[in-house]
């Protein structure tokens, strides 16, 4: 039996011309409804190494690549078309290589190609979190001793 989408999410899948943002709650079908719509617009002829497909953690990243891959699968097995058999296999291949990604992995990767743009070093390194949380708690407590010492000086 097909899902039947709601006349939002059909929408969502469906809108063409710009880019959109699918923002909805927990359960609500927003991972369904996402790789709909790539694989709406790659049987439309877009090759999925021309979109950038972003979540927020690498679990939910990691399931859509394979929900789209599942898809392209069964829409391979499906056509009789040679021409969309070969272009949908073609995607197949692309699909390892697309961004589908967390944001934070897409802005690292970015960064990694472009650092000489934002004059940074190639070599830069990213502060681990417990680090970074370490430095913001040093920084407060300088900051407080700071105030502690313009207070008595003054």
């Amino acid at each position: 039996m097909a899902f039947k989408f709601t006349q939002g999410q059909s929408q969502a899948i469906h809108e063409s011309g710009h880019d959109i943002l699918v923002s909805a709650s927990a359960g609500s079908g927003k991972t369904r409804v996402l790789v709909e719509r790539v694989v709406d617009k790659i049987k439309h002829g877009i090759d999925v190494d021309r979109l950038l497909i972003l979540t927020f953690t690498e679990a939910a990243a990691k399931e859509m690549k394979e929900r789209i891959q599942k898809a392209l699968r069964e829409a391979c097995n499906q056509t009789e078309d040679e021409h969309q058999k070969g272009f949908l296999i073609n995607q197949l291949v692309k699909l390892n290589t697309a961004d589908i990604s967390t944001i934070d992995a897409f802005c690292l990767k970015f960064i990694q190609n472009y650092y000489y743009k934002a004059s940074l070093d190639p070599s830069f390194r990213l502060l681990p979190l417990h680090l970074l949380l370490l430095l913001v708690v040093v920084h407060r407590k300088c900051c407080y001793l700071g105030l502690l010492l313009a207070q008595i000086w003054l």
